[in-house]
């Protein structure tokens, strides 16, 4: 009787099982989320686009992504107004004929969060590939560094089941320091803020200088320089400097810092030039006497000094004070007559050893460098509203109008708006310009200032129910009286509409109701808009409520620049003892025969792969534009500066070179985990009658990663809630246990490699993983099947008598037989056999 009940309970969990276990996912590596650009810049007010981006994809079907930002920093720009909330703008990757696809789009600027998904709907087949899932248009509110990350993602295939994947964080850099107008500008001082230990050498002394966190102008720390309160008072001095080489053609080099200054001794602003001087060459050579008299200064001086750069010369004494200010201050030196020299920016606190202490803090160093800007062609017309043409101004009841009593630059501005005394009505200030973006036009960008003031309730979300058909086509044919067309609330707008003044898509730059009272700039990408006339469209609206709201403009600008210089990929990545090249690629150049640059890089991260192993030293590669006839006068790179120099120039007859392509092929190896910037610290292009070639470049960065890999995941026991035990190898080899919630993790080098998985009355089983070097990879969970009794890789009808001849008991034996590890067989035991009988 028990056998009969025994076997046929075993037949019906078969059958059961038959029918409802479902084909598990297998963990697939490849597809990776990120954002590009993955670092990038801007002044504050601006417009940032930044894309979410998803690389590798494949048998791709649904996708969820959960993004944080800083909210303090960034605000995300509403790109759909009919919506309630604020949305960002869907991408390329996923088809856009259907809105049903989006299952979520949301951004909260309070919690600093973003929320999408999508998926594809049937018969659509799935995606491949790589392409844009989201684009987020953010606004630069305050200076610093907003890091993008990821709260959380999921990829989907056709099945629902989920692909393995991993992601790459980003960070857009604020800053309210503007180089001079039109001029293109480098930074020619790495690690400016001194938030990571590098590129500063603080000579050894009595007192030395040091990376602080105890004071600071930005970000988390400064350089200490000089002897606090409550440390031995002797005489030392405290150096932090760094080499630069100064661009013989830069039309300006100017150096910037921030200072805060302390003294507990009698303050001095006029030292003697021709007393207190000691040699900088022996501190930072470790050789200064101490106790030499000869040599030691006779007060405590605060210093910043321009020393040469081979030997450490005394070249020009910038600062050279005791102060007491304690204050942070801003201090800029012209560097100009330094061109075409490398000199050693030297900050220095010269503490005697008699009465009080001195120190200094020293923060966010920059050495600009800047050029010309390159020729341009500004498309807007009387930008700066200084005579009374070019921009239409609509007929409303307040119609815009010129005005002197506010510019950001020159006498006059355009007002938008009601001003006081001006009675309040519904109205629109409408002044608008149809520009044509060529199809060519390398990053058209649209530039403005504006200075918004309301009397009204400040806003910032404009939605579906602050309009009842609003039309700005109505508005510029003087239709916009009539109810049916009214907007609600007051509004400050700049809108990109298209020649039949309809809003195009991602067209609304700016709305808002705000009372700022001062001048704010903007900029905003118009790349969408290439090869098409729109309308630059700046309004206010005021709802006639008795709250008067109105906006001042001024520099407006859409800048076209034809000829650009860069290095192809902006941003490149490589792990430690890999190789990545990075070319210097030149765009839209007429005419060029000669090309020279200077190239900085990190050495501690990076160092340059020989191009030519039968020259002597290490060469850069010779870029595929330049003809084989090309004169190379000089190409060396030195891995211990981390200096490239360059020079090449065509030979007649062969003609000059005309569009675009890569002038070098740089083959860098990573070092070290870090990231160092790839500057241009001398450039010159030269066209064939030997006149200099006017020209805009962008600097470069380079990460290199750990080419370790990080796998991690869990391993589940079916009938267990105690997943620990388990025994999981990599490769055969190195193995580890997983922990009551059955994870494990390995580390282990990039590629793909084989997990397996075993534990006691389980069957064995395994699954395939790559690591991505720098990354950690999520491998899907595993679930082990009960049963395997006797441990021969297979459940049958001996691992049924095994339990079933132990049943009741709480010793089995074999102790295996007790498969859930409850301390007993029991029915339990005989199910997980019984469904998983082959």
């Amino acid at each position: 009787m028990k056998g009969r009940w025994f076997y046929t309970l075993s037949r019906m969990l078969i059958l059961l099982t038959l029918i409802m276990t479902p084909v598990g996912a297998s963990a697939n590596g490849g597809p990776t989320l990120r954002f590009v650009p993955s670092a990038s810049t801007a002044q504050l007010g601006d417009t940032v686009n930044v894309d979410i981006q998803v690389a590798n994809a494949s048998n791709l079907y649904a996708i969820e992504v959960h993004v944080a930002f800083d909210p303090a920093r960034l605000q995300v720009l509403d790109d759909d107004p009919i919506e309630s909330g604020v949305q960002v703008l869907p991408g390329s990757l996923f088809p856009r004929n259907n809105p049903s696809y989006i299952v979520q789009n949301r951004a909260d600027n309070t919690a600093g969060t973003v929320d999408f998904a999508i998926t594809l709907l049937a018969p659509e087949l799935p995606i491949n590939g790589t392409g844009t899932l989201a684009t987020i248009r953010f606004a630069a509110r305050m200076e610093g560094t907003a890091r993008l990350w990821w709260r959380a993602s999921q990829l989907a295939d056709r099945d629902g089941h989920p692909i393995a994947h991993t992601t790459e964080e980003g960070s857009i850099t604020i800053s309210a320091v503007c180089p001079t107008p039109g001029k293109d500008c480098t930074d020619l001082i790495a690690n400016g803020g001194f938030e990571t230990y590098g590129h500063w050498d603080m000579p050894i002394t009595p007192h030395s200088a040091a990376y602080s966190t105890a004071d600071q102008h930005s970000g988390a720390r400064s350089v200490r320089l000089g002897i606090e309160p409550g440390d031995a008072n002797v005489y030392s001095h405290s150096s932090a400097y760094q080499k630069v080489r100064v661009p013989a053609n830069a039309d300006s080099v100017t150096l910037s810092f921030w200072a805060r200054r302390f003294t507990q001794e009698r303050s001095r602003d006029r030292p003697d030039p021709t007393t207190d001087l000691y040699d900088p060459a022996k501190v930072i050579a470790g050789e200064f006497d101490w106790n030499t008299k000869g040599e030691r200064a006779i007060y405590d001086w605060q210093e910043v000094l321009i020393l040469q750069g081979g030997c450490y010369n005394w070249l020009a004494t910038l600062m050279r004070e005791r102060s007491n200010d304690g204050i942070w201050t801003h201090y800029t030196y012209d560097l100009t007559p330094f061109r075409g020299q490398e000199i050693v920016i030297y900050f220095n606190v010269i503490n005697n050893g008699y009465g009080g202490r001195t120190w200094m803090y020293v923060d966010d160093v920059q050495v600009l460098s800047c050029y010309e800007s390159s020729p341009c062609v500004e498309l807007v017309r009387n930008r700066s509203f200084e005579w009374s043409a070019d921009w239409e101004i609509a007929t409303t009841p307040r119609p815009a109008a010129y005005t002197t009593d506010a510019a950001h630059t020159g006498s006059r501005s355009m007002r938008l708006g009601i001003v006081s005394p001006t009675a309040d009505t519904y109205s629109h200030s409408s002044a608008y310009q149809q520009i044509s973006i060529p199809v060519g036009a390398t990053n058209p960008t649209l530039s403005f200032w504006y200075k918004a003031h309301t009397e009204d309730t400040i806003r910032g979300d404009w939605k579906g129910g602050d309009q009842i058909g609003y039309d700005p086509a109505a508005v510029l044919s003087g239709r916009a009286s009539a109810k049916s067309i009214r907007a609600l609330g007051d509004w400050q707008e700049m809108l990109i509409l298209d020649e039949n003044y309809r809003l195009l898509s991602g067209g609304v730059v700016l709305r808002q109701t705000r009372n700022d009272g001062t001048w704010l700039h903007m900029t905003y990408d118009l790349s969408p808009y290439k090869g098409m006339n729109i309308v630059l469209y700046f309004n206010v609206i005021n709802d006639g409520n008795g709250k008067r709201t109105w906006m001042y403009v001024d520099d407006v600008s859409v800048n076209l620049c034809g000829h650009r210089i860069y290095f192809a990929p902006s941003s490149a990545q490589v792990s430690v003892g890999a190789t990545t090249a990075v070319n210097v690629h030149v765009e839209n150049i007429a005419d060029l025969y000669g090309f020279q640059a200077t190239i900085r890089f990190d050495p501690a991260i990076l160092e340059v792969v020989d191009a030519d192993a039968s020259e002597p030293g290490v060469q850069a590669g010779i870029g595929s534009w330049l003809p084989p006839s090309t004169r190379i006068i000089t190409n060396t790179a030195d891995n211990n500066t981390g200096v490239i120099h360059f020079a090449a120039t065509l030979v007649a007859p062969t003609p000059a070179l005309n569009g675009s392509g890569n002038l070098l092929s740089i083959a860098f190896r990573g070092k070290a985990v870090g990231s160092t910037s790839l500057s241009f610290a001398a450039l010159k292009l030269v066209d064939a009658g030997a006149n200099v070639i006017p020209i805009s470049h962008a600097d470069g960065q380079v990460t290199v990663t750990s080419n370790q890999a990080t796998l991690s995941g869990r391993v589940l026991l079916e009938g267990r809630t105690d997943h620990s035990g388990t025994v999981v190898r990599l490769d055969g080899g190195a193995s580890v246990t997983t922990g009551t919630d059955g994870s494990y993790t390995f580390v282990t080098g990039a590629g793909t490699h084989t997990l397996t998985f075993s534990h006691e009355s389980y069957l064995p089983a395994s699954t395939s993983a790559t690591g991505v070097a720098g990354t950690t990879v999520t491998v899907s969970d595993v679930t082990l099947l009960g049963g395997d009794i006797n441990g021969d890789g297979q459940v049958d009808i001996l691992d049924l008598v095994a339990v079933a001849s132990q049943f009741g008991t709480n010793s089995p034996s074999p102790e295996a037989a007790d498969i859930n590890g409850d301390g007993q067989v029991d029915i339990v035991d005989v199910v997980l056999v019984a469904k998983n009988l082959t």
